[in-house]
Formats: C-alpha cells, structure tokens, sequence
C-alpha cells in the first residue's frame, strides 16, 4: 500500500547491511560482527516480509 514508505525502510536496512559486512570484512578478527551482520540480514528479511505479504 504505502510502497514509498515501505521502500524507504528497505533502503535504509540495505545501508545498515552494507555498513556491517563493510566493517565484518575489514576486521574479520572479530566474530562478533559477523553476528551482527547476520542480525542485520535477518532484520532485513524480516522487513521485507513484513511489507511484501
């Protein structure tokens, strides 16, 4: 319904994703950040489906 919104979400969640894996790649020494990422995949997925039934 309010698809501009929704989108707004979507993007916004990719940029957290994108910021993550940057800094999951740049300091593989930790493993907590690969949690977290993968947080962040679940949390946009989640988005997505919350949006797109």
């Amino acid at each position: 319904m309010n698809s501009y919104l929704s989108q707004k979400y979507i993007k916004s969640a990719n940029l957290l994703n994108d910021v993550v894996y940057y800094f999951a790649a740049r300091m593989r020494y930790f493993p907590d950040l690969c949690v977290i990422s993968l947080f962040f995949v679940s949390l946009r997925l989640c988005i997505k489906n919350l949006f797109y039934e």
